[in-house]
């Protein structure tokens, strides 16, 4: 019991980070659909308003999939290496 204060703080820590991967698979995911969306409507010639849809109900879908993943695979190294990659990124960015 202890130790909970310390375990407590290094999560806080870490959750900018695995926020911020969170963030990434989103942006991706949402990069990805907006491609499809694009690529679909530029090899359709008619005008089909739904014809998206079901691409993007597939990015919805693999963004929620992927982040239930992250949350229940991810181990205390993996968190540690986000959040060192996070900050050299943070550091870098400021530099």
């Amino acid at each position: 019991m202890k130790s909970l204060p310390g375990e407590i703080d290094a999560l806080r820590i870490r959750a900018p980070g695995m926020a911020a991967e969170e963030a990434r698979i989103r942006d991706a995911a949402e990069a990805e659909r907006q491609r499809l969306v694009t690529r679909r409507g530029a090899r359709s010639t008619c005008n089909c308003s739904g014809a998206a849809r079901p691409h993007a109900v597939r990015a919805d879908l693999a963004v929620g999939v992927a982040t239930e993943r992250v949350k229940a695979q991810i181990t205390d190294e993996d968190q540690q290496r986000l959040a060192d990659r996070y900050v050299a990124q943070v550091k870098t960015a400021h530099d």
